[in-house]
């Protein structure tokens, strides 16, 4: 599950552009609701971002030309965070579908934080309320619909091992 597929619905889809053009393609709010209701009653395995970078030409070609995706990283958890809150859907079940359930699909030890064991961390905070906007993407590109919208937490600091490679929202290392 993508989070533009649980965020938007086709309202938002234009032939002038292709800034929504995903693949699959986005639906109905019909449709948008049944996933949410399926992440409710544990339908839904996990969530993940779809990262899709384009040239942002690409994107504002008409829909028929341009490129399917959009960068989804650096929106990812603002985003489902953002729609939990509005839907009163837990922090656990973000915490599980985003982290938990993702490892344990790939046949990975889920990360837990254990005494003397080296943990993979990442550090949100919850309440910082911010703009998207393309001067801030660290990504290789800024085609992204959140752009010009308002997002409830970000995350701050990313640990990997013993690496700190996101600091205070800013890439540490490459």
């Amino acid at each position: 599950m993508a989070p533009h597929h649980l965020y938007f619905n086709s309202d938002v889809l234009s032939f002038d552009t292709a800034l929504y053009k995903v693949n699959p393609p986005l639906r109905g709010e019909k449709n948008r609701k049944a996933l949410l209701e399926g992440i409710k009653e544990g339908w839904i395995d996990a969530i993940a971002s779809d990262h899709a970078p384009h040239e942002w030409e690409s994107k504002l070609a008409n829909y028929r030309e341009g490129s399917y995706g959009f960068t989804g990283l650096e929106t990812m958890f603002s985003t489902i965070n953002t729609l939990f809150k509005q839907e009163s859907i837990p922090m656990e079940t973000l915490i599980r579908l985003m982290s938990i359930n993702p490892r344990i699909i790939l046949n990975q030890t889920p990360n837990y934080i254990i005494d003397g064991q080296i943990a993979d961390l990442v550090c949100v905070d919850l309440d910082q309320i911010w703009e998207v906007n393309k001067e801030n993407f660290q990504s290789k590109s800024i085609n992204s619909p959140w752009i010009g919208q308002k997002l409830e937490g970000k995350v701050v600091h990313v640990v990997k091992g013993s690496k700190l490679l996101l600091e205070g929202g800013q890439i540490n290392v490459i």
